[in-house]
């Protein structure tokens, strides 16, 4: 305990005692040296007595309190205590003696411990352990404390040794991955290094008796204390003085990079190719690229290509290198598709090139081929990526491609099927009739409308199925690889099994089969899915014997056979009511029918006045004797400037001129709307008229149902006869554009309510089943089955047959119809040059 209580007193009276003493063994030499130890003593004086005042001598409670701490029950301080009761009672004596004996054995036990300095909250900064470092320090390596601590080290004894007089390194370039070399460690004579490598050598001779000769590089002063200079060739390098040394070196040189680009180069339809190739360097590799140059000699130079090219700047592509790891040798493939480039589908040189860390070039060598692009199947889609390939080659092409869009969109019967392909082909064809024409916009539409035909809708799996077997059927015409014909065919198989998932979805519960009819429509056939993927399986091994012609026919049946597989309703829907609801609903289906072929017969009766006033107004003189308009003028002029009597603006009319026979009498025995000379005009007021009494009579006997659905097409209906009554007062007034609107909103209203019929109808019937027929009549209806305008089962058929068929939108099919007998007209070429002129405007609206 006394020292610890010396210690807390004198600890900062150790501290400037061991500083002190460790200053005066560095050796350090100075006036302010002395300085420094005077103030060191001070200090030492200052901290003696301040320890005098502090320290504290510990007491004998003190001690005994800290013997105690250690010893349990306290056996120290107990023998202090005394007797204080029971003095004149001998037993109470006798316990205590007792008492006594056990504490004296207990304190035989006490022991003091080691001492607990804690001077740790004393010397927050340390200062004890710094000094005591210096002291050591000084005392080791000191000038005075070195030869008296440690006499027999070497440098301390007082025998010299001789010191390296030179030092050297060898440091290979970076990208080697070599280390640095220390020239003192090395054996002399032959020495590898590295082109490049870096030498430094630094000569430590006051005298001047150290020297140095290279040859491996340019010459230097030989007695430059610090010579540095880079391995350019094989040489000598030769210190000569003491100690020397010689070495004889070889430069190791960094040879050129080498890639190969493998012969093992494939590509999709998609013109998605992957050209795999291999390339070495005696170090790394730090880049790459591949470049693809037209052959410009090699193109056959027809048509569209006729043209000097506008730009014919190489293709470059970067190699794929790792990103870690070792780059000395590379696998790897070059993998992107260049189907949108100019350059597809024509003679390219390629060329791959790599660069290693010294800056050096490989080449590989020149290949010749035709750079991979996607194939188009669809004769459509092909012309367009042609046009486009065209238009990219040469701005000089630009008549030429215009030209050949408006053909396709004034050709629409056959060529186009989609309204959103007509919409943005009509786009691209305005933005080529600009002033200024931006090439890569208008070849970025043509491209995706070329991929619009080529596609498709492909949502829609009858639509797809369809897709797919005429891109098989066109790649097995026209030679396609073997990997095109499989990707094809693949694409075949999941576009039927999506078909067939979805007739699936709605066949009869507990039914696997599609049933199909023999050519002779006699009893049914069953064709299970099996047996369809057999036969696909039959076509693919074919193909793959070369066998295409067989293949071809095979291909045809299952053609024939997927074609012919349709949703009918089965025998649970057949009606309660009988023959009833199934006549009623087929005399409505006549009604809408000559509702189509009366609109038909009003807009082409709209259409001859047009040209009869036309050609009125091209023999008189001047504009002013033309001001007596009819109404059937002015209702032309209106549709004209796009008012509501626009036949391409109206989503509503359905059925042009040569969609109807006008000479076909209708089945309700109002006559069929084209009756009559056509140069008298037939009476269209009154066909309309009585094709709204017909709608009112066959009301009445429609089913009694409830519900709903029987709601909506009552609805429905009031609104259709209300449509055919304005249709007719506009027949009357001479407003044919009006006329026709009103007639397409009976359409649109007739069906409606037929669907929702149907509906209705159906709620009511029990045991509804569903299967796949091939060309089985409805037995729920009493006359032969038929299709409506737009191709639905006709009769009391089920919602199943009407939803395989129907058209989710109508006024779009209505729009489509329109347009596409506008361009069939506007290509009409034997038409009146001012008629043309004005089917061209309704169509560029």
């Amino acid at each position: 305990m006394k020292a610890e209580a010396a210690a807390r007193a004198f600890w900062p009276l150790w501290v400037a005692f061991a500083l002190t003493l460790a200053l005066w063994l560095s050796g350090w030499r100075g006036p302010w040296v002395f300085y420094l130890l005077g103030a060191g003593v001070l200090a030492m004086l200052g901290a003696l007595v301040l320890g005098l005042r502090r320290y504290r001598a510990p007491t004998t409670a003190a001690v005994i309190a800290r013997l105690d701490r250690a010893i349990p029950n306290q056996p120290l301080a107990a023998l202090l205590d005394a007797q204080a009761t029971g003095l004149n009672d001998p037993a109470a004596q006798a316990l205590w003696r007792a008492h006594l004996r056990r504490m004296i054995a207990a304190a035989g036990g006490a022991k003091a411990g080691w001492p607990q300095f804690d001077l740790a909250g004393r010397d927050r900064l340390g200062l004890r352990h710094l000094a005591l470092v210096a002291l050591v320090g000084a005392a080791i390596f000191g000038q005075r404390g070195g030869p008296v601590v440690t006499p027999d080290l070497p440098g301390f004894s007082g025998t010299d040794y001789p010191l390296a007089s030179w030092e050297g390194w060898a440091t290979p370039p970076t990208f080697t991955g070599l280390p640095t070399l220390y020239l003192g460690d090395q054996p002399e004579g032959a020495m590898d290094l590295p082109e490049g490598t870096r030498i430094q050598l630094n000569l430590y001779d006051a005298a001047g008796t150290l020297s140095v000769e290279q040859t491996v590089s340019a010459p230097q002063d030989p007695q430059a204390p610090e010579q540095i200079f880079t391995v350019a060739q094989d040489g000598s390098l030769i210190i000569n003085g003491a100690p020397g040394a010689e070495w004889d070196i070889g430069m190791l040189p960094d040879q050129p990079p080498e890639i190969t680009l493998l012969d093992e180069r494939t590509a999709d339809a998609d013109g998605r190719f992957q050209w795999p190739f291999t390339a070495f360097d005696d170090y790394a590799i730090t880049g790459g690229h591949v470049t693809i140059s037209l052959d410009l000699d090699k193109v056959e130079r027809l048509y569209g290509l006729a043209a000097a090219p506008s730009a014919t700047d190489p293709v470059v592509l970067d190699l794929p290198l790792p990103f870690t790891g070792a780059r000395r040798e590379i696998t790897g493939d070059v993998t992107d598709t260049l189907s949108q480039h100019v350059f597809a589908g024509l003679p390219v040189t390629v060329q791959a090139e790599v660069v290693d860390a010294a800056g050096q070039v490989g080449r590989s060598a020149m290949i010749e081929m035709t750079l991979p692009g996607k194939r188009f199947f669809q004769p459509v889609a092909r012309a367009i990526a042609e046009q486009r390939r065209d238009l990219l080659w040469s701005v000089d092409n630009q008549p030429r491609v215009l030209g050949l869009l408006r053909a396709i969109y004034f050709q629409p019967e056959t060529l186009i099927t989609n309204r959103n392909t007509q919409l943005r082909l009509s786009y691209a064809i305005r933005m080529m009739t600009r002033d200024t024409v931006d090439v890569p916009e208008v070849a970025q539409l043509l491209w995706e409308i070329a991929i619009q035909f080529e596609e498709g809708a492909l949502s829609d799996a009858r639509e797809r199925l369809r897709r797919a077997q005429e891109r098989l059927d066109e790649a097995m015409r026209s030679g396609a690889s073997a990997a095109e014909i499989q990707e094809l065919m693949d694409e075949l198989r999941a576009a039927t099994e999506a078909y067939l998932d979805m007739l699936a979805e709605n066949m009869v519960p507990g039914e696997s089969t599609l049933d199909q009819p023999p050519r002779d429509q006699g009893e049914q056939q069953t064709v299970t899915q099996d047996q369809i993927q057999a036969l696909m399986d039959r076509i693919q091994e074919l193909m793959n014997e070369g066998r295409m012609a067989e293949a071809a026919q095979l291909m045809e049946q299952l053609n024939e056979l997927l074609e012919n597989l349709q949703m009918q309703e089965g025998e649970g829907g057949e009606s309660r009511d009988g023959e009833g609801q199934g006549g009623a609903m087929q005399d409505l289906q006549d009604t809408l029918r000559n509702q189509q072929q009366l609109s038909d017969e009003t807009f082409r009766q709209m259409q001859e006045e047009f040209g009869r006033n036309r050609g009125q107004q091209g023999q008189q003189p001047t504009p002013d004797e033309g001001t007596d308009q009819s109404p059937d003028e002015g209702a032309d002029e209106g549709a004209n400037e796009g008012g509501q009597g626009q036949p391409g603006d109206n989503p509503d009319m359905q059925g042009q001129g040569g969609g109807a026979d006008p000479d076909q009498p209708s089945e309700g025995g109002t006559g069929g709307p084209g009756a009559g000379d056509p140069q008298d005009g037939p009476d269209l007021g009154g066909a309309q008229r009585a094709l709204r009494d017909q709608l009112e009579t066959l009301r009445d006997a429609l089913p009694e149902v409830e519900g709903e659905s029987a709601d909506r097409a009552a609805e429905a209906l009031d609104r259709a006869e209300g449509a055919m009554e304005n249709a007719e007062r506009a027949i009357e007034q001479g407003n044919l554009p009006e006329a026709i609107d009103q007639q397409g909103a009976a359409l649109d209203a007739l069906r409606e309510g037929m669907q929702a019929m149907r509906e209705a109808i159906n709620q009511q019937q029990q045991g509804e089943s569903g299967e796949y027929r091939q060309g089985e009549d409805n037995p729920s209806a009493s006359a032969p089955q038929r299709n409506d305008p737009l191709g639905r089962g006709g009769g009391a058929g089920g919602p199943q047959g009407e939803r395989e068929n129907a058209v989710p939108e109508n006024g779009q099919r209505r729009a489509d119809d329109i347009l596409n007998e506008l361009r069939r007209r506007a290509g009409e070429r034997e038409r009146a040059e001012e008629e043309l002129d004005y089917l061209r405007r309704l169509l560029e609206e």
